[in-house]
């Protein structure tokens, strides 16, 4: 009720929806998904009220806060759960994102346990663009928000388990935090087939495809999406001297587990990486097993 009410009043607010349209949300997307606005004050307090819903549940649900205001104010609203962007004030403002999950159903924004695929991404407005990109050139890929990097928890770990979806892509920022959480969340997704999408250096979707430039530039960083164990090797590999053999083994040492597992995976993450460290392609097809050889409870050090 309370997202319906939202919903109504961002179509009769033109400073929400422009700001909206400038983050380049489409007004098919705005219905689709029932973006809101809340103005704040008491009006949805007392609009609430008034169709029977007593103040207590509405604290209850954090609808109301504890002087009896609206508990959201002067911001666009997305739900289920509820959550309120502010679009104006400072950007390191602490209220610049405002979360209700007094009222959380456990499932991730846009989620269905009907998919066969999906992509993940951080925030709505990355959602929003991801969408328009993949509808557009009519790639069937549903888009699924974790609401921000630490929104992925371990009871959607088990949703995923329990439901038809066979893959998954995460396009989460390509700054670094971005990239180390996108490895992190993939490793704990019950799945084989998980993907990472690389963004633009320090960028997220909306920042790099928002303005609606580079479509078919997203849409072939997803086409050209590297399994998690080739993902996390390449990004390994880059810190290492290739004329330098010691730098190689300590990589290679590091690496072992992630080596065995990228290779049993697929064959051909052998062949790369022995391309890339100048390494004798038959002696490593040879002495592949002695990334999985273990003393003593401990991975062999790679001769």
């Amino acid at each position: 009720m309370a997202q319906s009410y939202y919903h109504q009043c961002l179509l009769k607010n033109k400073v929400a929806l422009q700001y909206l349209y400038q983050r380049g949300a489409t007004l098919r997307q705005i219905k689709r998904h029932q973006i809101g606005y809340a103005p704040g004050g008491k009006k949805l307090t007392n609009y609430l009220l008034k169709k029977g819903i007593k103040q207590k549940r509405l604290k209850s649900l954090q609808l109301t806060n504890k002087r009896g205001n609206d508990f959201f104010f002067d911001r666009v609203m997305f739900g289920n759960p509820l959550y309120g962007r502010e679009i104006k004030g400072n950007s390191d403002s602490p209220y610049k994102h405002l979360y209700n999950f007094k009222s959380d159903n456990g499932v991730l924004y846009n989620y269905s346990s009907q998919y066969k695929k999906i992509i993940l991404v951080e925030g709505h407005f990355d959602l929003l663009t991801a969408e328009r990109i993949l509808q557009k050139n009519q790639f069937d890929l549903p888009v699924v928000s974790t609401y921000g990097t630490n929104g992925f928890q371990e009871k959607h770990q088990d949703q995923i388990k329990e439901s038809s979806i066979e893959k998954v892509y995460i396009a989460y920022d390509g700054d670094l935090p971005g990239i180390k959480n996108a490895i992190r969340v993939a490793k704990t997704i019950p799945l084989d087939e998980v993907y990472i999408v690389s963004l633009p250096k320090g960028q997220d979707i909306n920042e790099a495809y928002g303005s609606g430039e580079s479509y078919d530039t997203f849409l072939k960083s997803v086409k050209a999406a590297k399994h998690l164990h080739r993902f996390e090797l390449e990004l390994n590999i880059q810190g290492v001297k290739r004329n330098n053999p010691d730098s190689i083994l300590v990589f290679l040492n590091r690496n072992s587990e992630l080596i065995e597992r990228a290779v049993s995976y697929d064959r051909s993450n052998l062949e790369w990486l022995c391309k890339e460290l100048n390494i004798d392609i038959l002696k490593a097809r040879k002495n592949q097993s002695i990334f999985t050889e273990t003393s003593k409870g401990k991975t062999k050090e790679v001769s």
